[in-house]
């Protein structure tokens, strides 16, 4: 509820009051202007704003929680758009711990040796 006050700012002088029932969800941009009579029919607010989610939280409701880790009891990851965990590169799994599996070839030539690693998500592996 919102209390419109004459401009002394005296909590005797109430000219209206507002009650405000709008669900937004968070998004860049601001939404279109709401206009709201005062339950006394005497004042009329006027209202735009966004919905912007703390850092770390994300979705419709600012419920998901995700930050960037790395380190070996958290885990391996940045954070999408939506809060979903994106492995570091050479780790896999739901948490991002487990280092990808890596395959080494040697070659051996009369001239010199070459060592290659590859992923082993690679299809040279």
């Amino acid at each position: 509820m919102i209390k419109i006050l004459d401009h002394d700012l005296d909590p005797h002088d109430l000219i209206d009051r507002v009650i405000v029932n709008q669900q937004l969800s968070p998004s860049p941009s601001f939404s279109s202007v709401m206009s709201i009579s005062g339950i006394y029919n005497k004042a009329m607010l006027q209202l735009s704003g966004r919905v912007q989610c703390f850092e770390d939280y994300y979705g419709s409701a600012c419920t998901t929680y995700c930050t960037t880790q790395s380190s070996a009891t958290l885990g391996y990851f940045t954070c999408n758009s939506n809060g979903s965990r994106v492995c570091s590169p050479g780790y896999t799994g739901t948490s991002c711990m487990t280092r990808e599996r890596l395959c080494v070839i040697v070659f051996i030539d009369s001239y010199f040796v070459a060592i290659l690693i590859y992923s082993a998500t690679t299809r040279l592996c």
